[in-house]
This record gives C-alpha cells, sequence and structure tokens, in this order.
C-alpha cells in the first residue's frame, strides 16, 4: 500500500464482510470522476499551472502549445477526490462572501495577451471600498501548519494571485487557506509591491522565452537530471505530467530552457 493509496485499514477485515470490497466501490466512484484522456492543445498558459511541478518545465509548454495526449489515468483517485474538496469549499468562500455582501464577482476571467495567459479569479471582493483579490486552497495539516507559523503561501499560489493582481490592475489580494483536518483557517495578505512586481516580471519573462521558443518551432531539451541506464528522466515531476507520453516519443530537442525557478519566500 503507498502513500497514495486512498483505502485504508483493510487489517480489520470481519467474516461476512470485506471491506476492500465496499471501499474499492467509493476509489471507482471517484475515478470514474476524473477527466477524460485525450488530444488537447493548448492556446494560453494557466495561471494555477504556472509554477507548479510540469508547469515549470518549458518542455511541457512547447507540447501543450503544439497539441498532444493529455493522460488523465495518471491522475489516481486521492487527487480526484482532493479536487472534489477543493471544488465544494470554493463553493462555500464564495457563499460565505456573499452572505456578508462584498462579493462583486466570483470566477472572474482574466486575459494577458503577452505572455499570452487566461485563467479564473476564485472572488473579486469589495473590502471597504477597494477590489481586491481573493484566492482559495484547501490543504492537509501539514502544509497548513507551515502556512500559519510562517505567515508566507506556497511560491506557486504567489504566482499565481500577484498574475491575478497583474492582470486586473489592483494592488491587493489574499490568499485563504483551509484546513482539510480541522476546517481552520490562515488568511495571508498579499501586496503587489516592489518586491513582488520584481518575482511576477520574472515568471513573465521566463513566460515570454518559452512562448517564443514554440512560436520559433525549437523543442527544449528536458531539463530535468537523466536516468543512467534509460537516459531519460525518472522523477516524480516527469512520471506525473499528463504529456508524457508525447514529450518521451519526441527527440531530445534542440535548445537549452532552464526550468522556471521559483521564489525564496
Amino acid at each position: 500500500m503507498t502513500d497514495r493509496d486512498i483505502i485504508k485499514g483493510l487489517r480489520f477485515k470481519k467474516a461476512g464482510l470485506d471491506p476492500r470490497a465496499i471501499a474499492d466501490i467509493v476509489e471507482q466512484g471517484y475515478l470514474n470522476k476524473r477527466r477524460d484522456s485525450g488530444y488537447i492543445q493548448k492556446q494560453t498558459f494557466s495561471p494555477s499551472t504556472v509554477g507548479y511541478g510540469h508547469g515549470t518545465c518549458p518542455r511541457y509548454w512547447f507540447h501543450a502549445f503544439s497539441g498532444a495526449w493529455f493522460d488523465e489515468d495518471r491522475t489516481d483517485a486521492l487527487g480526484v477526490a482532493n479536487m472534489d474538496t477543493g471544488t465544494h469549499e470554493h463553493a462555500n468562500m464564495e457563499q460565505f462572501f456573499a452572505d456578508a455582501g462584498i462579493l462583486v464577482e466570483a470566477e472572474v476571467e482574466i486575459k494577458i495577451e503577452n505572455p499570452p495567459i487566461r485563467g479564473f479569479v476564485d472572488a473579486l471582493i469589495d473590502w471597504e471600498g477597494e477590489h481586491i483579490v481573493g484566492e482559495f486552497k484547501t490543504t492537509r495539516q501539514e502544509a497548513f501548519v507551515f502556512r500559519e507559523i510562517s505567515g508566507k503561501p506556497a511560491n506557486y499560489h504567489l504566482i499565481q494571485l500577484l498574475t491575478y493582481l497583474r492582470a486586473l490592475n489592483l494592488k491587493r489580494g489574499f490568499l485563504l487557506y483551509l484546513n482539510k483536518n480541522d476546517q481552520t483557517v490562515c488568511v495571508i495578505p498579499v501586496e503587489l509591491d516592489e518586491t513582488n512586481e520584481a518575482i511576477i516580471e520574472e515568471v513573465f519573462s521566463w513566460l515570454r522565452s518559452t512562448r517564443a521558443a514554440w512560436e520559433a518551432g525549437t523543442l527544449p531539451e528536458r531539463p530535468f537530471r537523466k536516468s543512467k541506464e534509460s537516459g531519460l528522466p525518472e522523477n516524480k515531476i516527469c512520471n506525473s505530467c499528463p504529456v508524457r507520453r508525447d514529450c518521451m516519443a519526441a527527440d531530445a530537442g534542440v535548445v537549452k530552457l532552464a526550468r522556471m525557478e521559483l521564489p525564496t519566500l
């Protein structure tokens, strides 16, 4: 049993009842809700993907912009369950701010032309006459405690929020973290100050370089360390990448582009 196994506690099996068979129904139910695998051609960068896992890889974006087979079978039942929880809690938070009379709009679409970005802001809120951006995140106890003690968001969450602030020409926002263990919340204010302006401009510069490589038709080399045995990258990010099949089948690449360097907070 791995850490990603959604089924636990099978040692308590009782005569006449197979807990595994019952738990399998739940696991399959989640798997039935995951997105279908298929061919996708992306037109823009996604703020929720940039800065996280395969979203830091220029080669991933080359294949995504060119059109590739996106394998959703790599999303396990636990991953679907976590997304389900996030969707439910997002709806809760939107309703809470609406009930408070300060929700301007939920799921606000944003677009940026250069670099090409499209995404959706969780909530635009009227706070004492000022429009601010709210982003909601559900997280496990361990990560939540770190956010609570440090007062710092995850770096890829910061990138996402700063992208929204830049797109909407706003100065302030917040990340609201919900602890899935006990339902406590931690709110981290974020301002598009000089430091954060520099962070998001560096991110945008990387995105422009990555997009330019695709427009020129120059496939980036794989930026991850390669296995001595296979000569191919063997790591968590590559192994779980949705376009791994097409990436591994393609040639080694013709241009060296580094992975996105995430800010140290």
